[in-house]
């Protein structure tokens, strides 16, 4: 394998592992505000079915400007 296939190799290893830290972390902070949100109202599921889509819009709004941002544009 020649310096720039391993280069590429290594780019987008970095871009995938990325976009998965970035949606599921997304995913884990909408999850637990949502529950603890059931919680403090006793609304559970509601809440944290919200924090789930909203941290899944949030993550792919997330990973969309990145892509923009660095792929696209520049």
């Amino acid at each position: 394998m020649q310096d720039k296939e391993k280069r590429q190799l290594l780019s987008a290893i970095t871009f995938v592992s990325s976009v998965g830290a970035t949606l599921i972390s997304n995913l884990a902070v909408g999850y637990f505000i949502g529950k603890w949100l059931d919680g403090k109202f006793e609304s559970f599921p509601t809440a944290t079915m919200v924090g789930i889509v909203v941290g899944m819009i949030t993550g792919i709004w997330s990973i969309y400007k990145w892509i923009v941002r660095d792929y696209i544009k520049g």
